[in-house]
């Protein structure tokens, strides 16, 4: 067997086993990590990887026994222990390579630690340092056969490999195996004449070239966009051009985007290997463990609900979601009311259900109750003080067994689920404690997790191109190379040792690598992209990537500094993707373009034709649609009349609607036990309750980052509800009613109907309507009473018993305790609001109403939020258009789509 060898050949390299002259049976194209699997499958002990997160676990329960606050490592330990773990962990395995034995401890505190460690950890679990030095030690006791006959080494600098590396390569010459050179073959142009041969020369000799212009001839050329979108369009471009087997492309992001794209264009996403942690099957784990947390994170338990697939049941998941996205909270008499109602329904459907014994009915309703103990009534924990294990362990066996169930049926990705809660499990048990913090149960999961699981829609495809993640990966020649994002990834190596460590392990024949070995390692590789480049050399840098700022690759500096030896500014070679895709005539890329015809956008249509005498008001309606109609009669036939509407999507609810509805509550709670007539206890009163339902109803103001405003809403309400309590005092008011549902014929049996936010009396004993409103705006309510407000004049009406009767109505904005009513002799003065009395607004809605009613009849819904021409009919009431779902059907939102 031959094996060609190289640092950064493990993976997709160039050329491969099958390309061109290199392609022939017994021929294998390996990096270190591959080759040391090689040989252990050859000697017998070929073992899958070990877990990373099982060994840093044992460490992490090894220094947990041997910290005892005074170690070198106490401090971060006690902040992070698990990246603590992970870190020391690391060392370990970076001097094990390089023949560290744990004896060697006076070089510094840090070695000590490590050798105390070492030495502590009883059956652990062999990583891949492990595994090389037993390969090294079957291979000393001539207790394997090397099956290698020849190996090649690509890399022609073997000082800059890690000690492990060459001594490696040392035993296994000593066994018979020829080590020779890999011998590229260079293509080599003596005059020099396109411009990517004399950035080559330019890099090599590093000298000043008087006597070498460029020409700008397209052979070297840099492609920048400000957004990744226009780069890969001229990409895709490209290879329909120009793309053959003799063109390399180094990719290394294998974002979605690109395989997309490439897919729109009719081209295959060759070797573009995309894994994704967002899977949703993936995301039911954290998700769980995450409502377990308190402070609750409600917008985790929706999220959880609306996951398209999970152990709880769809009825039960549906209900509580919608709950959810009405009350942002848990524990709720709607929350508990949605949970009642959904085991009864799903029980009664079991009943139904013939095939279905009692047996199983009632193995399926203990099913269920473990479901609703282990994912919606369970107890909550602190985010430092931690969670039990033993919960952990019960919450994933639960979806391990259930992933189990799936996996005929779902395919790989129950297969990984449960592989990954495995080896959750395995992770805590070997820490060895009885709880775990929520960082540090994180940290273990992502770690798990790692990349995620594989996107089945996104396969290898065949393309005459090769694709390669590495630019060392790159060891012979080539026509073309195209260097995809060539962006600085951040993911530089750092230096773990200080020089007096080093120091003291090299007096021991202990050889870390250097950190300059290390960056001249990179900078070959970086080299050898551009150096087996014989045609052409195109590199991709975007400015930003998924709307991030990026910087460019470090390699970029060099190849600056190599045009400036030229005589040239790098400006010259740099071609913005978005200018070059709209030139069909550049004289350095041809590319065949056609022109799309727009059609120009039809106007907003104002007048929409509907069957005559089909559409009138329905048996029954509300203040709320009749406020509709009259804003925007378009709007009330495609919601009611004709019953479209947009798909429903659950979200939380605005801060608005939430803290209205927590208003409303507090309010009507101190109203119906009395505590409103007593004003020195409102205030204590009011924090109580708010401090009651704020994880039923307003579970988000619990959050960190939110006290502040957790604060201030109470005090806002804690405020306004005192200024309430005077005001009914002072105007000698009592509220009779909350949340009085009224009813009444409107016209040709048509019932119209109302729930009062506060039924009163005054002091006269005439009714009174007040309408609590939360809003950051109240003067918009003044304004809106003062102008004529459709909701207060129906309310009103609704109540009256002669249209023409007249009594108080208000605004009480929760808010800021403001109180906004129209003139009246029962209620203060300074709450006035000089406005149209209410039979007068009423006779306006019935004239307005009358008038949208007829024209529904008469074959026309009118999109008011539409400009009118000058004899068109004027709205009274402004249009809702911001917040309407139609917006972009009628015009009115401005772009028709």
């Amino acid at each position: 067997m031959e094996v060609i060898l190289g640092y950064w050949l493990d993976g997709p390299t160039y050329p491969d086993e099958w390309t061109g002259v290199e392609a022939s049976i017994g021929k294998q194209i390996k990096g270190f990590q591959g080759l040391v699997s090689l040989l252990e499958k050859h000697a017998g002990y070929e073992m899958l990887a070990a877990s990373e997160t099982t060994r840093i676990a044992e460490w992490q329960a090894t220094m947990q026994q041997l910290d005892n606050g005074k170690k070198q490592y106490s401090k971060s330990f006690a902040t992070d222990s698990w990246h603590t773990a992970q870190q020391l962990m690391q060392q370990r395995d970076e001097l094990i390579l390089a023949g560290w034995q744990p004896h060697l401890v006076d070089g510094s505190e840090w070695l000590k630690a490590l050798s105390e460690i070492e030495l502590a950890i009883a059956n652990r679990t062999l990583g891949f340092a492990d595994r090389v030095v037993r390969i090294f030690y079957l291979i000393e006791q001539n207790e394997m056969n090397v099956p290698i006959k020849t190996i090649f080494t690509v890399d022609p600098h073997e000082e800059l490999l890690d000690v492990w590396m060459t001594q490696l390569l040392r035993l296994l010459r000593e066994k018979g195996v020829q080590i020779v050179p890999y011998q590229a073959s260079l293509h080599v142009e003596n005059t020099m004449q396109s411009d990517l041969q004399k950035i080559k020369r330019a890099l090599t000799e590093n000298t000043p070239l008087e006597d070498v212009k460029l020409q700008n001839d397209g052979s070297f050329v840099i492609v920048h966009a400000e957004q990744e979108w226009d780069l890969i369009d001229f990409l895709a471009s490209w290879l329909q051009v120009y793309g053959d087997d003799q063109t390399v492309i180094i990719n290394r992001a294998n974002n979605v985007m690109l395989a997309e794209l490439l897919h729109r264009r009719g081209l295959p996403s060759s070797d573009v290997t995309i894994y994704s942690q967002a899977r949703s099957v993936l995301q039911i784990l954290p998700l769980v463990l995450e409502t377990y947390w308190q402070p609750i994170r409600i917008d985790n338990f929706l999220q959880l609900l609306t996951l398209p697939t999970s152990p709880i049941h769809p009825l039960l998941a549906s209900k509580l979601a919608r709950t959810v996205a009405e009350e942002p909270g848990i524990g709720g008499e709607k929350w508990n009311q949605a949970i009642e109602e959904a085991v009864q329904q799903i029980h009664q459907s079991w009943q139904e259900d013939e095939t279905y014994t009692p047996q199983k009915r009632t193995k399926k309703m203990e099913d269920l109750q473990e479901v609703l103990a282990l994912y919606i009534q369970h107890p909550f924990y602190d985010v430092a003080g931690g969670i039990p294990i033993e919960v952990i362990e019960n919450v994933a066996g639960h979806l391990a067994r259930w992933a189990n169930n799936r996996i005929l049926n779902g395919g790989n990705i129950y297969i990984s689920l449960k592989q990954m809660i495995d080896e959750l499990i395995s992770s805590l048990q070997a820490l060895n404690v009885e709880k775990i913090s929520q960082l540090q149960l994180m940290h273990i999961y992502h770690a798990v997790v790692g990349e995620g699981a594989k996107l089945s829609s996104y396969k290898v495809e065949r393309a005459p191109w090769k694709v390669i993640r590495k630019p060392g990966a790159l060891f012979n020649q080539v026509n073309q190379v195209l260097w995809w994002q060539m962006i600085d990834s951040g993911n530089a190596q750092k230096n773990r040792w200080t020089m007096r460590e080093r120091e003291y392990l090299k007096e021991h024949g202990i050889h870390l690598t250097t950190p300059q070995a290390i960056r001249k390692r990179q900078s070959n590789a970086w080299h050898s992209a551009i150096q087996f480049a014989n045609e052409r050399f195109i590199c991709f840098i975007p400015a930003k990537v998924r709307g991030e700022n990026v910087k460019a690759h470090p390699f970029v500096d060099e190849l600056k500094f190599a045009v400036t030896m030229l005589g040239e500014n790098l400006d010259m070679l740099r071609f913005d993707a978005k200018q070059l895709k709209q030139q069909p005539d550049n004289t350095t890329f041809k590319f065949v373009r056609q022109q799309v015809t727009y059609q120009q956008l039809p106007n907003a249509i104002r007048n929409w034709v509907i069957p005559n005498e089909h559409i009138s008001l329905r048996e029954k309606e509300s203040a709320t649609s009749l406020e509709k109609l009259l804003r925007c009669p378009l709007d009330w036939t495609l919601q009611y009349a004709a019953k479209i509407k947009a798909t429903p999507t659950l979200s939380l609810p605005n801060e608005s609607k939430m803290l209205g509805n927590l208003g409303h509550k507090i309010l009507e709670y101190l109203i119906n036990e009395g505590t409103l007539q007593k004003v020195e206890q409102i205030e204590e009163r009011t924090g109580q309750l708010f401090r009651q339902f704020v994880p039923q109803m307003a579970a988000p103001l619990l959050l960190p980052e939110q006290q502040s405003n957790y604060r201030r809403v109470l005090i806002e309400l804690q405020k306004s509800m005192r200024q309430f309590a005077h005001f009914v005092q002072q105007a000698n008011i009592s509220i009779v009613e909350t949340e009085k549902l009224v009813n009444k014929t409107w016209q040709d049996q048509i019932e119209l109907e109302g729930r009062l936010d506060l039924y009163a009396k005054t002091a006269s004993n005439r009714p009174m309507i007040i309408d609590a409103k939360w809003s950051r705006h109240p003067k918009r309510y003044r304004e809106m009473l003062a102008q004529g407000s459709v909701q207060l004049a129906i309310y009103h009406w609704l109540l009256a018993e002669q249209e023409t009767d007249v009594f108080p109505i208000a605004y009480f904005m929760l808010a800021t305790g403001d109180v906004y009513a129209l003139n009246d002799d029962d209620v203060p003065q300074d709450k006035h609001v000089e406005g149209k009395n209410m039979p007068e607004t009423l006779q306006l809605l019935r004239e307005e109403i009358d008038l949208a009613t007829e024209e529904l009849r008469n074959g026309q819904a009118i999109a008011l939020g539409v400009q009118a021409n000058e004899e068109g009919r004027q709205a009274n009431y402004e249009p809702n258009c911001r917040f309407c779902q139609y917006q972009q059907l009628c015009g009115a939102g401005g772009v028709l789509t």
